[in-house]
């Protein structure tokens, strides 16, 4: 890979890692639920009303309207499994933190969009909060175990490699236009 390759990469990179956080961060504006759940998790058509813990389903959603994935929710096995994705120690924004417990022990199964900070302390943009969607910062020290970073790399990376292969043109070879027509002659 050349270095302009790299840059290239490195800039799609980021650029796709900042619409997931804009888009989480727009979700915090609108509190559209139920834009959540049509999109991410048609599964459950009365959306919020099903009841069902909409955390996970809010990342993916992001990830979804970021172009990173395809996939829709369905129950078992969390978004991070099913999407193949590994933890990572160092976060970026757009990976996914979560939450097993409370440092008390008190279970919490939660997911979030990690925005910025490190495996110290994070913000975060959370679904199925007391408060709907809202930003979040959290100590690290405060659960127990401490949060879980999930790479969305991959995805980001599979993205890049699909608009790659958009733009670049076919490789040079024999032309096999046909040859322009002959100059007129004139008598």
């Amino acid at each position: 890979m050349t270095e302009h390759e790299a840059e290239r990469r490195r800039v799609l990179g980021e650029a796709y890692r900042e619409r997931v956080v804009a888009i989480a961060e727009a979700l915090v504006e609108s509190q559209d639920v139920a834009a959540v759940f049509a999109d991410a998790a048609p599964c459950y058509p009365d959306g919020e009303d099903s009841g069902r813990d909409y955390c996970q389903i809010m990342l993916l959603h992001c990830y979804r309207r970021a172009g990173l994935t395809d996939e829709t929710w369905t129950d078992g096995g969390g978004v991070w499994k099913r999407l193949g994705l590994p933890y990572t120690l160092t976060p970026q924004p757009a990976d996914g933190v979560y939450l097993p417990k409370t440092k008390s022990g008190r279970w919490l199964h939660h997911m979030a969009v990690f925005v910025g900070g490190d495996a110290g302390e994070h913000d975060s943009i959370d679904g199925n909060t007391a408060k709907g969607i809202a930003r979040k910062h959290r100590r690290g020290r405060d659960y127990n175990p401490r949060p879980f970073y999930i790479d969305a790399q991959p995805l980001v990376d599979a993205a890049i490699d699909r608009d790659l292969a958009d733009t670049v043109p076919p490789p040079p070879g024999p032309d096999t236009s046909p040859a322009p027509p002959p100059f007129p002659v004139e008598p």
